[in-house]
């Protein structure tokens, strides 16, 4: 373990470069260290107590992480405040407990989750579009300064109350299903209700079909009920279908999100492998899998990978069943 300042000492001394690093990537897994267009990445750091980066004042995307749940970094504090061209931060596996992004107004992206946050000063964020705190020690969390939010992940917390009346660009949101959660909700949902308004239909039509079918003289004399049902229940069946790929394909953007080049295509060879082993059992894509898994999973959470492939796991069973039918 070392303190996280004198690490900073011994890896960017000099403070006119610190001025003018736009990319940080701080990471607790090992690898070789980068140096290239003032993207600055460190590997096999374990740091402790508080880390200032006030000195890094042209940073626009900051990234700390540590190994997995019990493989942390220690970090006490973290001080950003004068770091105002910030846009894009991820801070994942940390002792972490306050963090105050009130000052980075800039900030548009802001992933903290898997830390030990019971305050998260978001008081001055207009530009914040995206936030995911999940698995952290909230009870509450004020975003009526963050008003352009438009994914919002707050799940496994201890949340008592959200008021989300100020966030009214809001279009998805994942929190606890918890009976006391109350929720003022006046967000902009115009996707989902698009999709609610479609299924709506459907189920309308669906309904006719079968009053028809039942009630004397009607058109469907030669048609039977069983046929009937099948067919609405093909009907759902596709429906299902179409909404688990948007599902997946919003997982795999917001991974990207936190990839460079090269991890975004390891990330593409993961999910070939998948179907080619979900085909074949293919011997050499397991292993590409594997491979593929070890590498992003220095960067992306095990968690985040496992969601991902499952779903992609989900949609190919359902892409199975409609075709068999």
């Amino acid at each position: 373990m070392t303190k996280a300042q004198e690490w900073l000492n011994a890896n960017v001394p000099n403070i006119n470069q610190r001025g003018q690093i736009v990319h940080l990537n701080i990471y607790q897994s090992t690898g070789t260290n980068t140096n290239q267009n003032n993207v600055f990445t460190f590997y096999n750091s374990n740091l402790e107590d508080e880390l200032n980066l006030n000195e890094f004042v042209n940073l626009q995307r900051l990234y700390i992480q540590g190994s997995n749940q019990n493989q942390r970094q220690a970090l006490t504090g973290l001080k950003v405040n004068k770091c105002l061209k910030l846009n894009y931060i991820q801070i994942v596996y940390t002792n972490l407990s306050e963090l105050d992004f009130e000052k980075n107004s800039a900030l548009q992206t802001l992933n903290c989750y898997y830390n030990q946050l019971v305050n998260l000063n978001l008081g001055g964020n207009p530009a914040l579009q995206n936030l995911n705190c999940n698995y952290n020690k909230l009870t509450s969390l004020n975003l009526s300064n963050a008003p352009a939010i438009t994914t919002l992940n707050c799940q496994f917390n201890q949340l008592n109350s959200l008021d989300l009346s100020k966030n009214t660009k809001l279009v998805t949101l994942n929190k606890d299903a918890r009976t006391d959660l109350y929720t003022t909700f006046l967000g902009n949902l115009n996707d989902t209700m698009e999709e609610l308004k479609k299924e709506k239909e459907q189920a309308q039509r669906q309904l006719k079909r079968l009053i028809d079918i039942i009630k004397p003289n009607n058109s469907f004399a030669n048609t039977s009920l069983k046929g009937e049902v099948e067919k609405i229940e093909e009907e759902n069946l596709i429906q299902k279908l179409e909404n688990k790929k948007r599902e997946l394909e919003k997982l795999i953007g917001d991974a990207k999100k936190d990839l460079n080049e090269d991890l975004r295509e390891w990330l593409e060879t993961i999910l070939e492998a998948q179907l080619e082993i979900l085909k074949t059992n293919n011997p050499f894509a397991q292993k590409q899998s594997e491979k593929a898994e070890r590498i992003l999973t220095r960067t992306l959470p095990a968690e985040v990978l496992k969601n991902l492939l499952d779903m992609q796991k989900e949609v190919k069973s359902l892409s199975e069943q409609s075709t068999t039918r």
